[in-house]
Protein backbone atom coordinates (compact mmCIF):
# COMPACT_ATOMS: atom_id res chain seq x y z
CA UNK A 1 0.00 0.00 0.00
CA UNK A 2 0.95 3.45 -0.53
CA UNK A 3 -0.25 5.45 2.28
CA UNK A 4 1.54 7.59 4.75
CA UNK A 5 0.25 6.92 8.05
CA UNK A 6 1.29 3.17 9.64
CA UNK A 7 -1.19 1.44 8.68
CA UNK A 8 -1.72 -0.63 5.70
CA UNK A 9 -4.26 1.85 3.88
CA UNK A 10 -4.03 3.90 0.71
CA UNK A 11 -2.58 7.65 0.40
CA UNK A 12 -6.17 8.90 -0.19
CA UNK A 13 -7.84 7.07 2.77
CA UNK A 14 -4.85 7.88 4.79
CA UNK A 15 -5.53 11.58 3.42
CA UNK A 16 -9.44 11.45 4.00
CA UNK A 17 -8.70 10.66 7.49
CA UNK A 18 -6.75 13.84 8.35
CA UNK A 19 -8.97 15.76 6.10
CA UNK A 20 -11.51 14.79 8.41
CA UNK A 21 -10.09 15.67 11.42
CA UNK A 22 -9.26 19.28 9.44
CA UNK A 23 -12.86 19.61 8.33
CA UNK A 24 -14.67 20.05 11.34
CA UNK A 25 -12.54 23.13 13.42
CA UNK A 26 -12.71 24.63 9.91
CA UNK A 27 -16.45 24.40 9.97
CA UNK A 28 -16.63 25.62 13.42
CA UNK A 29 -14.44 28.50 12.77
CA UNK A 30 -17.16 29.48 9.72
CA UNK A 31 -19.99 29.15 12.53
CA UNK A 32 -17.92 31.56 14.72
CA UNK A 33 -17.28 34.14 11.56
CA UNK A 34 -21.30 33.87 10.69
CA UNK A 35 -22.21 34.39 15.22
CA UNK A 36 -20.05 37.80 14.53
CA UNK A 37 -21.55 38.56 11.76
CA UNK A 38 -18.41 38.50 9.59
CA UNK A 39 -20.51 37.46 7.02
CA UNK A 40 -17.94 38.47 3.78
CA UNK A 41 -15.55 36.12 5.55
CA UNK A 42 -17.88 33.33 6.54
CA UNK A 43 -18.76 32.89 2.84
CA UNK A 44 -15.28 32.81 1.75
CA UNK A 45 -14.20 30.09 4.43
CA UNK A 46 -17.93 27.92 3.67
CA UNK A 47 -17.63 28.24 -0.11
CA UNK A 48 -13.50 27.08 0.18
CA UNK A 49 -14.42 24.30 2.35
CA UNK A 50 -16.98 23.02 0.25
CA UNK A 51 -14.71 23.60 -3.00
CA UNK A 52 -11.65 21.74 -1.03
CA UNK A 53 -14.11 19.12 0.10
CA UNK A 54 -15.58 18.47 -3.17
CA UNK A 55 -12.07 18.51 -4.65
CA UNK A 56 -11.08 15.63 -2.07
CA UNK A 57 -14.22 13.64 -2.71
CA UNK A 58 -13.46 13.49 -6.25
CA UNK A 59 -9.88 12.37 -5.92
CA UNK A 60 -10.83 10.02 -2.94
CA UNK A 61 -13.29 8.38 -5.10
CA UNK A 62 -11.15 7.82 -8.01
CA UNK A 63 -8.41 6.44 -5.59
CA UNK A 64 -11.61 3.70 -4.53
CA UNK A 65 -12.12 2.69 -8.16
CA UNK A 66 -8.74 2.49 -8.92
CA UNK A 67 -7.72 -0.05 -6.03
CA UNK A 68 -11.33 -1.85 -6.54
CA UNK A 69 -13.08 -0.75 -3.22
CA UNK A 70 -12.27 -0.89 0.10
CA UNK A 71 -13.15 -4.20 0.33
CA UNK A 72 -10.15 -5.07 -2.26
CA UNK A 73 -8.08 -2.44 -0.36
CA UNK A 74 -8.66 -4.64 2.85
CA UNK A 75 -7.75 -7.80 1.15
CA UNK A 76 -4.16 -6.38 0.03
CA UNK A 77 -3.56 -5.09 3.34
CA UNK A 78 -4.25 -8.61 4.45
CA UNK A 79 -7.04 -7.43 6.79
CA UNK A 80 -9.65 -9.54 5.25
CA UNK A 81 -10.46 -10.92 8.58
CA UNK A 82 -11.51 -7.30 9.79
CA UNK A 83 -14.54 -7.20 6.68
CA UNK A 84 -17.33 -8.67 9.12
CA UNK A 85 -21.01 -8.16 8.81
CA UNK A 86 -20.77 -5.32 11.77
CA UNK A 87 -18.12 -3.35 9.12
CA UNK A 88 -20.40 -3.14 6.50
CA UNK A 89 -23.13 -1.68 7.77
CA UNK A 90 -20.67 0.65 9.21
CA UNK A 91 -19.69 1.15 6.00
CA UNK A 92 -22.90 1.88 4.47
CA UNK A 93 -24.13 4.15 7.30
CA UNK A 94 -21.22 6.27 6.32
CA UNK A 95 -21.83 6.02 2.70
CA UNK A 96 -25.24 7.39 3.24
CA UNK A 97 -23.93 10.17 5.33
CA UNK A 98 -21.65 11.08 2.98
CA UNK A 99 -23.94 11.44 0.27
CA UNK A 100 -26.51 13.26 2.32
CA UNK A 101 -23.96 15.68 3.80
CA UNK A 102 -22.94 16.49 -0.12
CA UNK A 103 -26.24 17.29 -1.32
CA UNK A 104 -26.95 19.13 1.67
CA UNK A 105 -23.46 21.50 1.56
CA UNK A 106 -24.31 21.44 -2.41
CA UNK A 107 -27.47 22.98 -1.45
CA UNK A 108 -26.88 24.87 1.21
CA UNK A 109 -23.64 26.62 -0.52
CA UNK A 110 -25.20 27.59 -4.05
CA UNK A 111 -28.64 28.46 -2.64
CA UNK A 112 -26.47 30.69 0.07
CA UNK A 113 -24.29 32.07 -3.61
CA UNK A 114 -28.04 32.74 -5.22
CA UNK A 115 -29.72 33.94 -2.18
CA UNK A 116 -27.05 35.62 -0.63
CA UNK A 117 -24.55 37.12 -3.28
CA UNK A 118 -20.48 36.61 -2.99
CA UNK A 119 -19.20 40.02 -2.31
CA UNK A 120 -21.21 41.27 0.36
CA UNK A 121 -23.70 39.02 1.76
CA UNK A 122 -25.96 40.29 4.51
CA UNK A 123 -28.94 38.30 6.25
CA UNK A 124 -32.39 38.58 4.69
CA UNK A 125 -35.29 36.47 4.29
CA UNK A 126 -33.84 33.74 3.08
CA UNK A 127 -31.66 33.58 6.70
CA UNK A 128 -33.84 31.11 8.45
CA UNK A 129 -33.66 28.38 5.74
CA UNK A 130 -30.15 28.75 5.39
CA UNK A 131 -29.78 28.42 8.78
CA UNK A 132 -31.21 25.22 9.01
CA UNK A 133 -29.45 24.03 6.31
CA UNK A 134 -26.42 24.67 7.70
CA UNK A 135 -27.30 22.79 10.81
CA UNK A 136 -28.45 19.69 9.11
CA UNK A 137 -24.98 20.14 7.44
CA UNK A 138 -23.12 20.57 9.98
CA UNK A 139 -24.73 17.23 11.93
CA UNK A 140 -24.50 15.26 8.69
CA UNK A 141 -20.90 15.75 8.59
CA UNK A 142 -19.91 15.29 11.80
CA UNK A 143 -21.83 11.90 11.32
CA UNK A 144 -19.15 11.63 8.19
CA UNK A 145 -16.49 12.07 10.27
CA UNK A 146 -17.18 9.82 13.46
CA UNK A 147 -18.41 6.95 10.78
CA UNK A 148 -15.67 7.72 8.55
CA UNK A 149 -12.86 7.52 11.41
CA UNK A 150 -14.21 4.15 12.42
CA UNK A 151 -14.21 2.60 8.98
CA UNK A 152 -10.90 3.85 8.68
CA UNK A 153 -9.88 2.51 12.44
CA UNK A 154 -12.00 -0.96 11.80
CA UNK A 155 -10.60 -1.77 8.55
CA UNK A 156 -6.88 -0.89 8.80
CA UNK A 157 -6.11 -0.13 12.82
CA UNK A 158 -8.14 -2.69 15.06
Amino acid sequence: MDGFLPYKATFMLDMVVLALLAVVPILLYGIWLAKKKEYSSHAKVMTSLGLIVLFVVILFELSMIYHGGIEKIMENAERSHAHTNNFLILKYIHIFFSTSTCFIWFLTIYQAIKRFGIKDPKPNDYSKRHKTLAIIGILDIFCVAITGLLVYYFAFIN
